[in-house]
């Protein structure tokens, strides 16, 4: 069996970038500056199984993909402009919109992953611990279909 060489420097989520849109084509508000974590939940393929009296083994079938759930931890903050305000303010209207991530901060080459047209289920009320000094965080869900690879225009 022949070795495969292992790569020596990998891409991290230091400086990604996470953006917000209406449209799917531009996405005006970036959430990358005042974000520190986003990650999936759900996304499953549906999977079924049947056994028969002559096999030993299931016999597998597969259906639909389940929506996916992003969790985005946005700073609070009480500028009407901020990310959060406006992450929110998109929550209460129950708007319609994408949400773009580039791992390596979308620079022409680099992967973008866009989001089908989406809603936020659940953008919550600030809350914390009295004692922490860390900033106040929410943990905003983004709840959409699929999402697309492309790569960033030059």
């Amino acid at each position: 069996m022949a070795q495969v060489t292992q790569a020596n420097i990998l891409p991290s989520m230091r400086e990604a970038t996470i953006s917000y849109g209406i449209d799917g084509t531009t996405f005006a508000t970036d959430l990358s500056g005042h974000s520190s974590s986003i990650s999936p939940s759900g996304g499953d393929r549906e999977t079924g199984e049947a056994y028969t009296f002559t096999g030993d083994t299931a016999l597998m079938g597969y259906g639909k993909r389940t929506p996916t759930d992003y969790t985005i931890r946005i700073i609070y903050t009480e500028n009407n402009t901020d990310p959060f305000q406006v992450v929110r303010a998109a929550y209460e209207s129950a708007t319609a919109c994408y949400v773009r991530v580039s791992p390596k901060g979308g620079d022409a080459g680099e992967w973008l992953w866009t989001s089908s047209q989406g809603i936020f289920s659940l953008v919550p009320e600030p809350t914390g611990e009295a004692q922490s000094g860390d900033p106040v965080a929410v943990e905003a869900i983004f709840r959409c279909a699929y999402w697309t690879k492309t790569n960033a225009a030059s």
